[in-house]
């Protein structure tokens, strides 16, 4: 029966190597890869990120777990009729909402407030 499978195995070979050698050259998908007849190895056809993606994504979910922090403190003092407490963690919550939500924006106005005490600007 082995020899029978070998037999059957080697003869599909051809077909199968046919099928990946079309899948790995396909340029339908950008992101595919595909051959290297020079090297022999896989190129990639996509480009490498910078990685701001990624550094968005952290930042947006960091923000919200934040907020929803806040939020069940902020309700904690509400409850407590720490009235205070409550206000100042509202103003610092805005000042974090800022930095997490409109970071390019919190830079801007930094370097134009350092530049206007500095004399720079």
């Amino acid at each position: 029966m082995l020899p029978r499978l070998r037999r059957a195995a080697s003869a599909a070979l051809p077909a199968i190597r046919a099928r990946l050698t079309m899948w790995a050259t396909a340029t339908v998908n950008p992101h595919a890869y595909r051959a290297d007849a020079v090297s022999g190895g896989v190129l990639l056809s996509a480009g490498l990120t910078t990685g701001s993606e990624l550094k968005d994504w952290i930042l947006i979910v960091a923000g919200n777990l934040f907020a929803a922090v806040l939020a069940v403190r902020a309700v904690g003092h509400f409850l407590k009729k720490e009235w205070g407490e409550m206000v100042t963690m509202c103003v610092v919550a805005v000042f974090v909402a800022a930095f997490v939500w409109a970071p390019d924006t919190v830079k801007t106005v930094l370097m134009g407030v350092w530049g206007k005490v500095s004399g720079s600007a």
